[in-house]
């Protein structure tokens, strides 16, 4: 037996990666290779694997490092079952660490199928290769990607970028006073949870990953807390702001990643964009019709036309972008239509806030509506689905009104499961749900906190943005209307009122 473990040692020693094994009581075993001492800077013979992995000591995690102590026993839980039962190892050892950082190197660590020898003595191998290099240059790879992005997306929408920077930037402030009192009240907490889900979208949008992950962060940490007495804590309050916070950091990161091709100055004051008013542009245009005449007239005055349809067709480009980009996120072909007809264009910095909620509405879109291609196919349908937006105007009762359409192909509302939903919600009772009409069942996708997605993502599955969007209607005295067919679509009309 000595003869044999000579040879493997050799074999072990001859190798760059550090090989070593572990025993039932998941203590590293006599004689690691030699690289061993060489990648983790110490002997960690007799040392337990556990300290080894996640460099600490399980009686020195205290309740401040709490995430730490539950990933420890997890991985000891894991450890052991692997000893316990060899078949439940392909599963058990997934969850285990397989990348760890020490003296400022990436160690991958592969865990090998536990074995009994000959003399019935049970033990693990264990595999530490040093990948620091590799994850450097991942690390770069990842960095360089995202910096190409977002000047990807501020190539496309330059001044929308700079807006989206700058209402961030003020939004933020505007939350941080908020939650900065002692306590937070409920309605607070819900309204700040649908201005956090609002930036996150748009900051996916923009290639802002960090910053969407870091309102994710913030979304999940509201949801846990809204309904219980915690949301009257002041550690609740700190957590709060510290979250915010790491948004702003996230916002200053990415800033900076790309502050070689254009500055944070640049971005904040954005003077190289000009607008002018509708009055304005009406005025100029009386004056044209007074003082010139012929094809120049004509010709003048398209432009001034074209010009003003001009922050319409930004806005639609946008959110075609959007859906494009949260399609192929989804692995799902959509083709965004654009329809037009405006007598009247409108003031989108007026209409910004309302313009900044339909993104709930191609993400529900998206994520609920429009099929897999295989499913598509499978149910007769072409493999990409179609989002239509359509923008119009009209006068109701002798006032200007705007109508925004958006119609998809997809599989409709599904008011089974709403109902479902909405029941086990503990909203509404089994009788109250049967007696509700298929239109009041369709207006239940605008339930704060309903939705029919058992887990959540970037994406959707929270029930906060279409009662996000359902908000900011009523905030412009406007109306919602669903119209769905199950396996053909849905239609979500939006009609506002504006006062010229």
């Amino acid at each position: 037996m000595e003869t044999v473990d000579n040879l493997l040692n050799t074999f072990f020693n001859g190798t760059k990666n550090g090989i070593f094994r572990i025993g039932e009581s998941l203590i590293i075993l006599p004689e690691p290779s030699s690289a061993c001492r060489i990648l983790f800077g110490k002997d960690i013979e007799n040392v337990s694997i556990i300290d080894l992995l996640f460099n600490t000591t399980e009686h020195n995690c205290t309740e401040s490092n709490q995430s730490i102590k539950t990933e420890i026993t997890v991985a000891r839980e894991a450890l052991e079952f692997c000893f316990l039962k060899e078949e439940a190892f392909p599963a058990a050892h997934k969850i285990l660490p397989g990348i760890i950082f020490i003296n400022n190197k990436s160690i991958s660590i592969k865990y090998h199928s536990p074995h009994t020898d000959h003399c019935g003595f049970k033990s693990m191998f264990i595999e530490a290769i040093d990948v620091t290099e590799y994850e450097q240059i991942k690390k770069r790879y990842k960095s360089e990607s995202a910096r190409n992005n977002i000047i990807f997306k501020i190539a496309l929408d330059k001044h929308g970028f700079f807006t989206f920077v700058q209402d961030l930037n003020r939004i933020l402030l505007e939350t941080k006073l908020i939650v900065e009192g002692p306590k937070i009240e409920r309605d607070t907490l819900v309204s700040v949870m649908r201005t956090i889900h609002t930036i996150k979208g748009n900051a996916s949008f923009f290639s802002l990953c960090e910053v969407a992950e870091s309102a994710h962060l913030m979304e999940d940490y509201i949801i846990d807390i809204i309904d219980s007495a915690l949301i009257f804590q002041f550690s609740v309050v700190k957590e709060l702001n510290d979250k915010l916070d790491n948004i702003f950091s996230a916002l200053h990161l990415s800033l900076e990643m790309i502050s070689d091709f254009i500055s944070r100055e640049e971005i904040m004051t954005n003077h190289s964009v000009y607008q002018i008013s509708e009055y304005d542009l009406e005025t100029i245009l009386d004056t044209i019709e007074d003082n010139i005449t012929g094809d120049e007239k004509l010709a003048v005055i398209n432009i001034i036309t074209e010009l003003k349809l001009q922050p319409v067709k930004m806005t639609l480009r946008r959110l075609k972008q959007n859906a494009m980009i949260i399609a192929a996120h989804m692995r799902k072909k959509v083709s965004p239509v654009f329809s037009i007809s405006l007598n009247f264009p409108p003031d989108m910095n007026y209409l910004k806030t309302l313009v900044d909620s339909f993104t709930h509405i191609i993400k529900n879109s998206l994520d609920h509506g429009i099929e897999y291609p295989d499913e598509r196919v499978k149910n007769g349908k072409p493999e990409t689905g179609i989002l239509k937006i359509e923008i119009r105007d009209t006068f109701i009762n002798g006032m200007l009104h705007y109508i925004f359409v958006f119609s998809d192909d997809g599989r409709g509302i599904d008011t089974k499961k709403l109902k479902q939903a909405a029941i086990a919600s503990r909203r509404y009772k089994q009788e109250e749900i049967d007696s509700f009409s298929i239109e009041r069942l369709n207006e239940l996708i605008f339930t704060e906190g309903l939705t029919t997605k058992t887990t959540a993502n970037h994406i959707s599955g929270r029930g906060v943005g279409m009662a996000a969007t359902l908000k900011t209607v009523e905030q412009f005295s406007g109306e919602i209307k669903v119209k769905s067919q199950p396996g053909k679509g849905t239609e979500i009309t939006i009609i506002i009122p504006y006062e010229c």
